[in-house]
This record gives C-alpha cells, sequence and structure tokens, in this order.
C-alpha cells in the first residue's frame, strides 16, 4: 500500500511538473511572438514618420533641404534596420 502511495504522488509530481512546463513554454511562445509584433508596429511608425518628413520638406520646395533630409533620412533608415535586425535575432 505504501508503494502505491508513493508511486501515485511520484506520478501526480511529474504530471504536474510537465503541466508547469508546458505552461512556461506556451508563455515564452506568446511573450516572443508579442515582442516580434511591436517590433513589426515600430519599425512601420519610424518608416511611416520618416516618410512624412521627406514628403513635408519636399512640399516646402525649399531645394537645399531635400539633400540634407534625404541624407539624414537615410541614415536614420539604416541605423534603424540595424537595430531591429538585433532586436529580431533575440527573438527568433
Amino acid at each position: 500500500m505504501t508503494e502505491n502511495i508513493a508511486t501515485n504522488v511520484a506520478k501526480a509530481f511529474d504530471d504536474s511538473t510537465k503541466q508547469f512546463n508546458d505552461v512556461q513554454a506556451s508563455l515564452l511562445t506568446a511573450a516572443k511572438q508579442s515582442a516580434l509584433a511591436s517590433i513589426d508596429v515600430y519599425e512601420k511608425s519610424v518608416t511611416t514618420v520618416l516618410d512624412f518628413q521627406e514628403k513635408l520638406v519636399e512640399s516646402t520646395g525649399f531645394a537645399g533641404a531635400n539633400g540634407l533630409v534625404a541624407a539624414q533620412v537615410k541614415l536614420f533608415s539604416d541605423l534603424n534596420a540595424a537595430g531591429v535586425s538585433a532586436a529580431r535575432s533575440v527573438f527568433a
């Protein structure tokens, strides 16, 4: 009888441990998906702001500002792409 109780307790402990590990894995997967979605939203937002900035400067007709803003947008886009790529690699 004692062996049966010990076996039941051990099985219950093993089942609980498996459940805990399954829940933990599910939470980790959900957190990674959420982080990747947030990165996508951030990247799209930055792209939208930079596009707006370029269009705004182009609409002023001030030729000297076009080149300067285009260079600034390219620099920021490149830096942003590197940062987003690094962040994605952490969660992939």
